[in-house]
């Protein structure tokens, strides 16, 4: 893998297992892999912690609908209405500020 390119699950999996393999040769795994070895040691981490799973990218993905719990469904609707509302509150404040100002010119 180059610099900056995000290593496939793959990857993952093989670069741990020979890591492992390896009496855990972090450096070793990380110069044959060209990964860092930070990077190769949270793999073996969440390798020892999780199995295979734990190499699964979860970054940026959101849960289905149907797999959210009720709180989750919840808060996610929170979310939306504080939004909302910020929004709202935006408007309001911008349309107020331009009736001021279209009120102070033609005075």
């Amino acid at each position: 893998m180059t610099k900056g390119q995000k290593a496939s699950y793959e990857e993952k999996v093989q670069a741990t297992i020979f890591c492992m393999e390896r009496e855990s040769d972090y450096q070793l795994t990380s110069e044959r892999f060209g990964v860092s070895y930070q990077q190769i040691y949270a793999w073996v981490q969440k390798y020892k912690e999780q199995g295979e799973s734990g190499l699964i990218d979860r970054c940026r993905k959101r849960k289905q609908f149907a797999e959210q719990s009720n709180a989750e469904k919840a808060a996610a609707h929170a979310r939306k209405l504080e939004a909302e509302n910020q929004r709202l509150k935006m408007e309001n404040d911008f349309l107020k500020n331009w009736t001021n100002s279209k009120g102070a010119k033609s005075s």
